[in-house]
């Protein structure tokens, strides 16, 4: 039934119970109790009448979508199977290291005169040949130096005192930072003041509080013990360099006070540097045979 039926049906009804209400008003033998009875019967009437509509409404219920049922396991694809091929590997030859010199010069057989060697070739081994005596740290002049004493006068006396003039060997006066400070007289809280200035970052560099104490100490020995490079020979505060082994001889070594056990300690070093044959084959024979005193 629909709602607007019911509702004339409701309608209808009450008329008809208000018409007996008050055709039981005009009887006299009409009482209040039958007129409040037929009032209160008119009212559940109604309740009834408006809940049964209520009820009888068309209402859309919500639907829920009915989802497909999952399986738990996936579903799998067979697929061809694909070997991978082993990576072909070739056999990896190392370089060899040893710097060589492409010529054919040939050695004469006589050291006494040592060959010419090429100071510009061979970059760093060539460097490490001929340069180095010390290690980083008093091998070069910092700026903060050169600046302190003047440029032209730090060029006079590197030109004058460089190990390669081969000259000087002695630590306080062959070309390094403790030599230029005895040479020019540097107060040790200006030497202080200026290497600090090296461990804040300030310049390129550095020293450690220690080193700056040994190079203050004035103690010849002990600071080219430490400072010397590992392809120099050290006898005292003397030090030797590879370049100065090269250009002496064997009657300088003795000379000297270097011994055949320091030879051979140094020989191999030769192997790191950058000769031509003729070189490489004079000072591997001159040393070889000042090991072996055959001289």
């Amino acid at each position: 039934m629909s709602v607007e039926k019911l509702s004339d049906a409701i309608g209808m009804f009450s008329d008809r119970i208000l018409q007996e209400a008050d055709a039981l008003r005009g009887r006299k033998r009409a009482n209040k109790a039958a007129i409040r009875f037929v009032a209160i019967a008119a009212c559940v009437a109604v309740v009834v009448l408006t809940g049964v509509a209520y009820l009888s409404r068309d209402v859309e219920l919500p639907v829920e979508p009915i989802e497909p049922e999952v399986t738990e396991e996936p579903i799998i694809v067979d697929e061809p199977v694909i070997e991978e091929e082993e990576p072909i590997t070739e056999d990896v030859i190392e370089p060899d290291t040893t710097p060589t010199y492409e010529d054919d010069s040939v050695w004469d057989g006589n050291y006494e005169v040592m060959p010419e060697v090429s100071v510009s070739e061979g970059g760093d081994s060539n460097y490490a040949f001929i340069e180095t005596t010390y290690i980083e740290g008093i091998g070069n002049i910092p700026g903060v130096f050169s600046d302190y004493i003047g440029w032209e006068a730090t060029k006079e006396w590197l030109d004058e005192y460089k190990s390669t003039n081969l000259v000087y060997t002695s630590v306080a006066e062959s070309a390094n930072l403790y030599s230029f400070i005895l040479y020019f007289d540097i107060p040790d809280e200006d030497v202080w003041e200026m290497l600090r200035s090296l461990q804040l970052g300030l310049t390129d560099g550095e020293l450690t509080d220690e080193e700056i104490e040994l190079i203050l100490s004035r103690d010849n020995e002990a600071i080219a013990a430490y400072f010397a490079a590992d392809t120099t020979i050290v006898k005292g505060e003397n030090i030797y360099s590879l370049y100065w082994i090269y250009c002496h001889s064997i009657e300088d070594y003795i000379a000297e006070g270097i011994t055949q056990e320091d030879i051979a300690e140094i020989l191999p070093k030769f192997d790191e540097v950058y000769l031509n044959n003729a070189a490489r084959q004079a000072i591997t024979a001159k040393l070889t045979d000042y090991i072996n005193g055959d001289y």
